[in-house]
């Protein structure tokens, strides 16, 4: 079974103070996310994705098949754009909410995510989509991003 991940889109404004400005959040909810073949359809149709990103998972897919898990994690995490990770969340939030209303332009106003985060969500939604056999996709690749422990520099 699929595993469903959540995004928290929000609208942010700010407000002067004496300070200088606040941050102000309004309208906060969470929404699940995962891919489907109508929002990766969806996604090539209005342009936000071209043939390359079905290309760029079965390429993820097949070089973590036969490699250890940290090699292949460590050559994906190498050709992750901050812009084709958020056309991807951006696909699977239409994938969970098909009904949406929501451009892109209307999804970037709203999600805030640091690129951490954006990065560690775009993994779990790609692995959470890719062969049930590479479970461990998703902590390999964030295994692969840690910075090494005090043993492991020695």
């Amino acid at each position: 079974m699929k595993k469903i991940h959540s995004i928290i889109l929000k609208e942010i404004e700010f407000k002067e103070t004496d300070d200088g400005f606040e941050e102000v959040v309004k309208n906060e909810k969470k929404y699940p996310v995962y891919l489907t073949n109508h929002a990766l359809r969806r996604g090539r149709d209005q342009g936000i994705v071209d043939s390359s990103l079905l290309s760029d998972l079965l390429e993820i897919e097949k070089g973590f098949n036969g490699k250890k898990q940290e090699d292949a994690a460590r050559a994906v995490i190498n050709g992750l754009s901050e812009e084709k990770m958020l056309n991807v969340i951006y696909l699977a939030f239409l994938g969970a909410n098909p009904n949406s209303e929501y451009t892109f332009d209307d999804f970037l106003l709203r999600y805030h995510g640091d690129y951490s985060e954006i990065m560690t969500l775009y993994i779990n939604i790609v692995s959470s989509s890719i062969s049930s056999n590479n479970n461990r996709f998703a902590k390999a690749l964030q295994d692969s991003t840690k910075a090494p422990s005090s043993k492991e520099k020695k």
